[in-house]
């Protein structure tokens, strides 16, 4: 279990105490009766954590012995807590199966006796915690003792012990010598490369949310392979991370190599750790927790409890042979490369998903049983063909939803109550939907699909979302409506539309906007953007793509901040402005070569940089860095 499904599996533990789980857990006898294990299974859960925590604070002054052994109880307290997840995920299916109404879905297990056996086992599920508590409560016992111990150790021989490894790290040599004094060529470096390898050991496996990159830097032979060797073979280091990549980068490397040695890497870990080939097996290496898979699924005709997420990449032209009916506790199912036709049969048991994306092909009906996935986060909906699909008034259900996407037009209808939608995307509202404070209060990411007539009736609500960062409008003209954006807002993308060039001030007054994308806009009146009146205060990626001015002028305090500039079909703009250049952050300019104006304006840019000893601008063309690109074209002015 990785620390973030340890944080999930605490959260949805708290869910359960306090009662907000799902309409059907909450009040139910079964549910409300075991209450007391949840409430001291989560004690014993925190407890640990905070006790792991306090060790790994300390692991400087400790011992080799001692932190293998912390390992090795970390290892046996998730696996004890991944036992513990199943269980209970098992026992709230169960309920789910019992009273959730599912006379639909037993009909249907009666049609095979095998499935109909797994539905009889869910139903009969019980919830007894007492051997995992009891196990939970070794392992928090050894865990002290380790902590109390380590406490115990006298200071001055800690600090003395430190200052030991410090010289012989420095000095890269081991004190152990063989009986004739002499150093053995073997043991050289021996303490220094422990002491190095536990620090960025405890470094990687840090518990951080952010991307963690450590460089083992030091002049040729001091060990420096052989220390990335030992971490990357380590035996923690393992267990901690699933998929491991080895590449190796020299000072004249191919990127498409460099990124074929990782792949190769990571297609031969998968296979061993998560091991599906050809379609065919809530084992090369045991039974996986994670399945990927270009193949069609066929899933086993038994219970596979131990699948909690499965990714499929196969084309959309194939049908999925089975649907996993079996894997009553996955959490990620990602189908959206397969159409789906049986996909109402047993979905309801999979009460666990927290992310599903399927194709429903060129049905515009939503599946209805998707709303009685309560855990639901993320829902993901793909269609062969770009038409519509109408949402039901009961998605209002899906009470842990916080984000709804799709390839094609969501129309909602009316909705009786809030939604705590974080995202939603190609929305097309009805009637008495437009109120977007009163039903989506949270929403910080939209896609808003309009038309000229609806424009009034959506603008003046966009002004009343509070928490709104990144909108998308997508329609045909903005003149009609009264544009009034947030001031919260730090992503903006306005596609094909009318847009009327003085409304561009008004977006530049915009405190917090960091991205700015206009793709296929019509001018209203001069096609002309003066840049110079106001700044983008934050603005660092600007994009104009298909648009049909001839002249924009800027000055390199219009765009204080950008580091990034993209230009595609823009045919009739006469030239990128000079001053943009001049920007201190501007680190990227990429463009097309459909007009060769603006190319030859690049160049002038890049020209005058260099003059003035500014080597950090990057120029592409068509993807090729302006160099090369103009000594496949000619690098003449009057090319």
């Amino acid at each position: 279990m990785a620390n973030a499904d340890l944080r999930m599996f605490m959260d949805d533990l708290k869910k359960i105490i306090h009662g907000n789980h799902h309409p059907l857990m909450n009040n139910n006898p079964l549910v409300l009766s075991k209450k007391p294990q949840f409430q001291l299974l989560y004690q014993e859960l925190d407890s640990i954590i905070q006790t792991l925590l306090s060790i790994h604070e300390d692991h400087h002054h400790q011992h080799h012995h001692e932190l293998e052994k912390v390992r090795d109880l970390e290892k046996r307290f998730k696996d004890e807590a991944r036992e513990a997840q199943d269980t209970i995920d098992l026992f709230l299916s169960s309920l789910h199966f019992r009273y959730g109404n599912l006379s639909r879905i037993s009909a249907f297990f009666k049609t095979t006796s095998d499935l109909f056996l797994s539905a009889l086992h869910f139903s009969k599920t019980s919830l007894d915690l007492n051997k995992i508590l009891k196990s939970l409560e070794t392992i928090k016992v050894e865990l002290k003792t380790i902590n109390i111990d380590n406490m115990k150790i006298d200071s001055s021989s800690r600090i003395e012990q430190v200052k030991t490894q410090s010289v012989a790290a420095a000095i890269g040599t081991s004190y152990t010598r063989n009986p004739l004094g002499i150093k053995k060529p073997s043991e050289e470096f021996v303490v220094g490369l422990d002491s190095d390898a536990e620090i960025i050991r405890d470094k990687l496996t840090e518990d951080t949310k952010q991307l963690c990159v450590v460089s083992i830097v030091g002049m040729g032979g001091v060990g420096k392979t052989t220390l990335a060797t030992k971490l990357f073979n380590d035996r923690f280091l393992k267990y901690h991370f699933h998929i491991r990549a080895w590449a190796t980068v020299s000072q004249t490397y191919v990127r498409r190599d460099f990124l074929s040695q990782i792949l190769t890497t990571l297609k031969k870990t998968m296979t061993l750790k998560y091991g599906i080939s050809n379609g065919s097996f809530m084992w090369l290496d045991g039974p996986p927790s994670r399945l990927f898979t270009n193949q069609v699924v066929s899933f086993p005709r038994t219970h596979t409890r131990t699948i909690r997420t499965i990714l499929s990449f196969y084309g959309v032209e194939h049908e999925l042979i089975s649907t996993p009916r079996c894997s009553v506790l996955l959490r990620v199912l990602d189908l959206q490369r397969q159409t789906v036709s049986d996909f109402e049969e047993g979905l309801e048991l999979l009460v666990h998903l927290r992310y599903l994306a399927i194709s429903i092909g060129d049905s515009s009906e939503f599946p209805k049983s998707i709303c009685k996935l309560w855990s639901l986060q993320t829902l993901i909906l793909h269609k062969d063909v770009y038409t519509s699909i109408h949402l039901p008034c009961n998605i209002t259900y899906l009470v842990n939803l916080r984000h709804l996407w799709s390839n094609c037009l969501l129309h909602l209808p009316y909705i009786e109550k809030p939604m705590n939608l974080h995202s939603i995307s190609m929305v097309e509202f009805q009637d008495g939907v437009y109120n977007f404070q009163k039903y989506f209060p949270n929403i910080k990411k939209l896609v808003l699909y309009y038309y000229a007539s609806d424009f009034q009736k959506c603008s003046k609500y966009l002004e009343s979302l509070p928490y709104l960062e990144n909108l998308k409008l997508i329609g045909p003209d903005l003149r009609w409506g009264r544009i009034a954006f947030l001031a919260t807002l730090k992503k903006l993308s306005l596609v094909n539309c009318e847009l009327p060039w003085p409304y561009m001030l008004i977006i530049q007054l915009l405190p917090n906007l960091e991205v700015l994308k206009l793709r296929g806009i019509l001018t209203i009146g001069e096609r002309q953007w003066d840049a110079c009146e106001q700044q983008f205060q934050q603005l660092k990626f600007l994009m104009l793509e298909l648009l049909d001015i001839e002249h924009w002028k800027a000055s390199s305090t219009s765009f204080p901040c950008l580091k990034r500039l993209a230009l595609w079909m823009c045919e009739d703009l006469e030239e990128i402005p000079l001053e943009i250049g001049e920007i201190a952050t501007l680190e990227l300019i990429e463009i097309d070569s459909r007009s060769n104006s603006v190319v030859k304006s690049v160049k002038r840019i890049q020209q005058e940089q260099q003059d003035e000893g500014n080597d950090e601008l990057k120029i592409t063309v068509d993807g090729k860095e302006l160099s090369f690109f103009s000594s496949q074209h000619g690098s003449s002015e009057s090319e």
